[in-house]
């Protein structure tokens, strides 16, 4: 059975983040499938200290949630609802330039 029978969107490395936003994608009516496991490690840091959030710019269908320093469990339910946002096609609520993968390019 693939996973376009099981599911309409795959969130990997679920966390806080992929929590809400599957929770928003499923309110939407979306049927979501997390994929996760136990990690322990570094948190990712950027240098400007903005997490990346967004459309990655070489797949349309690959979304980005990361960065989140050690501000993930208060920033993850509104990153996730703004992923979810994008993920539906939806208008986001913030204007997310600022926190795009191509800033550092």
């Amino acid at each position: 059975m693939s996973l376009s029978n099981t599911a309409d969107t795959a969130i990997v490395g679920a966390g806080i983040v992929g929590v809400a936003c599957a929770l928003h994608l499923q309110r939407m009516g979306q049927r979501v499938t997390l994929i996760d496991r136990e990690w322990l490690g570094h948190c990712p840091r950027l240098t400007d200290s903005l997490p990346i959030l967004g459309r990655c710019p070489l797949h349309k269908n690959v979304f980005f949630a990361y960065g989140h320093q050690h501000i993930g469990l208060t920033a993850g339910p509104k990153s996730g609802r703004l992923i979810a946002q994008l993920v539906s096609g939806s208008r986001t609520d913030v204007d997310l330039t600022a926190h795009g993968a191509d800033r550092f390019a």
